[in-house]
């Protein structure tokens, strides 16, 4: 797992241990897998140290990947799935949505809309209907998930702010 050998991501039968796929040639960071399903198929979406890919469950095969590189390795939040798209973010990247379609036989990652400066570090934002609820409690809440420009706001809160905000 992690491996740049032809496994960073590594599935297996629960109930016996067996070693049913092994998928990407990427360094992993400390993202958690999520599986959901985009485009009309199951898939495992995985934030490595290189990119964000989706890797078909049933069989490993990676059906989209989108390079997002990050020089210390740690991409640390986990991927949040909306409704046939994926919201990353880091502090190399900012805040970044992708749409994941069928078009075909194939299933394609588009992006949406990017924001540098709105950078998490290690909190994982929520999903809240068409909002994005930052984990930083001195982040204001503004972001949109939404498919349409404009990309999100990130704003901050006075320095004197010591709790969460209540979602909007």
């Amino acid at each position: 797992m992690g491996s740049t050998n032809g496994a960073t991501l590594v599935c297996y039968d629960k109930m016996t241990g067996k070693e049913l796929w092994k998928a990407g040639n990427d360094n992993t960071a400390y993202s958690s897998v999520q599986v959901g399903t985009l485009g009309g198929v199951r898939q495992a979406v995985h934030f490595t140290a290189d990119a964000l890919m989706g890797v078909d469950a049933s069989n490993g095969k990676i059906l989209w990947r989108i390079p997002l590189k990050t020089g210390a390795k740690r991409h640390a939040c986990t991927p949040v799935i909306g409704p046939d798209s994926v919201v990353v973010s880091s502090t190399s990247i900012g805040t970044q949505r992708f749409n994941i379609t069928k078009k075909g036989a194939d299933v394609v990652a588009e992006q949406a809309w990017e924001n540098k400066p709105c950078k998490t570090i290690l909190g994982t934002p929520t999903l809240l209907g068409k909002n994005l609820s930052p984990s930083d409690p001195a982040i204001t809440p503004t972001s949109s998930a939404s498919t349409s420009p404009p990309a999100p706001r990130c704003g901050r809160s006075p320095a004197s702010a010591t709790t969460p905000r209540s979602p909007p």
